[in-house]
């Protein structure tokens, strides 16, 4: 960041430091209303002026921001909660199924056409919106979601290492930024420039007239994905590997060195300490 920042009582010297205690404290609150999943706090709050503060570093020049800068209350919203209505100060706040791991952020503001309304607490961290090409990234990812999810359903077991009922994650063996490479350079389709965000998990997804692209990238990454369940050790370290061979400068049409490579990650990393 480069200099403090302070949020609340609490002085950040780096954005990463700021990152990790806002995580780790919205994961702290305990809902007021197990139904919904809220947390109400408002100017009595003793975290109020941390949220505040933090509110405050939303991206400036936007109507948001503005909102923002006169926020009465904050709401913590945790996700994966039924679709129920609940009153605060006679105002109704909308519960959204989610990540259940998941936390959101809403502010009350009286005097806004929306009196509650959510905002992003990353962009705020960063005191920036996400760039046309991140946002790219972002909606190709939420767009494969379903079939990573599938995927991780069928498995309950490392194809590395063999250790079992632990927390896995989906890997690919041609890396996700290739085959996105691939595709990019192959559509004739014109690439998305907008974005929107999920109503549910309120990831960053296509608008509804990039559908057509949307399909086309579905049906690419089902043809050329080779998808992988890893424990949380095993997919660090060929992370780490990837980086150091460099996958992405292995030409689309050698698909036999990619392969004698994943033949060397994995008598590598069956070695990895979990």
């Amino acid at each position: 960041m480069g200099i403090k920042t302070k949020l609340g009582h609490k002085t950040f010297k780096t954005k990463k430091e700021m990152t990790t205690h806002l995580k780790k404290k919205l994961k702290e609150f305990v809902p007021d209303d197990s139904k919904t999943g809220y947390t109400y706090i408002d100017h009595n709050h003793k975290y109020f002026q941390y949220f505040k503060d933090l509110a405050l570093r939303y991206p400036k020049d936007s109507y948001k921001s503005t909102l923002l800068s006169k926020a009465e209350a904050f709401v913590i919203r945790k996700f994966k909660t039924p679709l129920v209505i609940k009153e605060v100060d006679n105002f109704s706040l909308d519960a959204f199924a989610g990540n259940k791991k998941s936390r959101g952020l809403m502010f009350v503001n009286r005097e806004a056409k929306e009196k509650v309304d959510s905002f992003s607490y990353i962009d705020c961290l960063s005191g920036k919106f996400k760039s046309s090409e991140q946002s790219l990234m972002d909606s190709l990812r939420f767009a494969i979601n379903l079939d990573i999810c599938l995927f991780r359903k069928s498995k309950n077991q490392c194809e590395c290492c063999g250790v079992k009922n632990k927390s896995f994650e989906v890997d690919h063996v041609i890396p996700f930024n290739v085959i996105v490479k691939e595709f990019r350079e192959i559509c004739k389709i014109k690439e998305p420039t907008n974005f929107t965000s999920d109503s549910k998990s309120r990831k960053t997804t296509f608008h509804n007239d990039d559908v057509e692209y949307e399909l086309e990238w579905q049906r690419y990454h089902r043809k050329r994905m080779k998808l992988q369940i890893l424990c949380k050790s095993c997919h660090k370290y060929r992370t780490r590997l990837l980086k150091v061979f460099n996958y992405e400068e292995i030409p689309m049409s050698n698909e036999d060195q990619i392969y004698k490579m994943e033949d060397e990650f994995i008598n590598s990393y069956k070695f990895v300490q979990h």
